[in-house]
């Protein structure tokens, strides 16, 4: 009896401990948010998602709750002068921030207990090469157009309770066959499937009922749902594979990465001098990038490094655009040996 008595005055000083730590801890924090609020505060709607939305490769996908690039951006520009920084993020959700300290030149590292979203955050942070994006270019019309056909292979319908409560009939076939045909045209794990997949959802959600107007989730009316008779389901597709290449041409590099491709091309430059014959003609289709919100102009450096090692009649000749960014350009950079 004496022990049961001490065991309940030893619980009863600890809760009275405790409940005390936890009420000066809030009124500690109700201070503090007292002084916070002295300041106006508004929705920021820049700190939301809806930044993100049309800014490359961040609005790929929208996730309600996330936060905008802008709020990592200050975040991460208030450590620029630290060089060996690196970024860790629990809880990668859409990889905002690993995509973000990529840009910005910083090492980062992510994880999520969400395997689809770790996918998301592992291709949008990815490299893709101009020649792969090119492929996409040319058959994603193809490749929308063959899941249509009766013959086109299906992939299986997702288990889901009500699933015509998310999508039309019209629309879930299509999907099937859409998904069936990606798999079928590029192997699983690749970057042009991911590429490909990411286009995927995307026209997975602008076709299905449901309606983002808020955070908790709610469907369309009925009469929203239906699709209308000169609606195309393959263009769907195509717009959202054309929003997800226009992003992906941006790739995030580091500036060590820069630094070494130019070294890379001087060697490759300097070892030609000794292999050439004399009035050889060299071409180099090769294009200008922009870095962290910098135009690098790779032809001119190429030239400059052309003409250092004596080439003669170095030019550079603009070829065609790239994309809708009037400043990126591809260029022809031609020379002659001596």
């Amino acid at each position: 009896m004496l022990s049961s008595q001490i065991d309940k005055d030893i619980l009863l000083r600890y809760r009275a401990e405790k409940w005390s730590i936890i009420t000066g801890v809030m009124d500690a924090e109700t201070t503090v948010m007292t002084e916070t609020l002295s300041t106006p505060l508004t929705q920021r709607a820049d700190y939301t998602q809806k930044h993100n939305a049309k800014t490359g490769r961040y609005g790929w996908l929208r996730l309600t709750p996330a936060y905008s690039l802008k709020v990592v951006n200050e975040i991460l520009g208030a450590y620029n002068g630290d060089s060996g920084m690196h970024v860790f993020d629990p809880f990668c959700g859409t990889g905002t921030t690993a995509l973000c300290a990529t840009y910005h030149g910083k090492q980062a590292v992510t994880t999520d207990i969400n395997p689809f979203l770790v996918w998301l955050s592992r291709a949008k942070t990815d490299y893709y090469p101009t020649a792969l994006i090119d492929e996409l270019r040319q058959q994603g019309g193809e490749l929308a157009a063959g899941a249509m056909r009766e013959d086109a292979v299906c992939a299986p319908m997702p288990c889901m309770h009500n699933i015509e409560r998310w999508w039309n009939p019209d629309a879930i076939r299509f999907l099937c066959r859409l998904k069936g045909t990606i798999d079928a045209a590029f192997r699983q794990g690749t970057k042009g499937h991911s590429l490909l997949l990411a286009a995927f959802c995307r026209t997975l959600i602008n076709l299905s009922n449901a309606s983002f107007n808020h955070q908790s989730m709610s469907f369309k009316s009925d009469n929203q749902a239906l699709l209308p008779l000169d609606f195309s389901l393959p263009d769907v597709f195509v717009r959202a594979l054309d929003f997800i290449l226009e992003g992906t041409e941006h790739n995030p590099i580091s500036k060590a990465q820069v630094l070494k491709y130019f070294d890379d091309m001087w060697n490759h430059f300097r070892s030609l001098t000794g292999v050439l014959n004399d009035g050889a003609r060299i071409h180099y289709i090769v294009g200008n990038s922009t870095f962290y919100g910098v135009l690098v102009s790779v032809e001119r450096v190429y030239a400059e490094m052309l003409s250092e090692l004596g080439f003669n009649d170095v030019e550079c000749v603009p070829i065609r655009k790239r994309n809708s960014k009037k400043e990126l350009i591809e260029f022809d950079v031609r020379a002659r040996w001596r």
